[in-house]
């Protein structure tokens, strides 16, 4: 299967790995899976590293405008995209530009370190979030 994903609840971390060819369907339906998860709000990892399939601009703009539609409509966590071929790269970093809303979107080439900035986000927005002793 080239598109696999994994969620952990307790960890609140989707990972998304994408191999060889993968057809747009294929991405519609991961969306529709997150949402039965309930992962919308999640960490999420998306590695396209081992990605073979070439997307024109056009289609990584539509792909964009369906996930900025996503986090209009409700809240979602964010994304942390790794590329490690200059090809999947620049698709990447066409997606990042026109995806990036209020949600942190960033693009590296090695899997830890997205996980390690996705880690010091979730540290922080702990921090934003919790509520003082005697707060309602």
């Amino acid at each position: 299967m080239p598109l696999q994903w994994s969620v952990s609840h307790p960890s609140r971390l989707v990972l998304i790995v994408a191999k060889g060819e993968v057809q747009a369907q294929e991405m519609v339906e991961l969306l529709a899976g997150l949402d039965r998860e309930k992962a919308r709000p999640y960490r999420k990892i998306c590695d396209i590293s081992g990605l073979e399939s070439r997307f024109s601009d056009d289609q990584m703009h539509a792909l964009a405008a369906a996930v900025r539609a996503r986090e209009e409509a409700t809240e979602v966590g964010p994304l942390a995209i790794v590329a490690t071929n200059p090809e999947t790269a620049r698709m990447a970093r066409i997606f990042v530009d026109a995806a990036e809303l209020q949600r942190p979107i960033q693009l590296f080439d090695e899997q830890h370190l997205a996980r390690r900035w996705l880690d010091r986000i979730d540290a922080v927005l702990k921090l934003v979030t919790v509520t003082p002793k005697g707060g309602s």
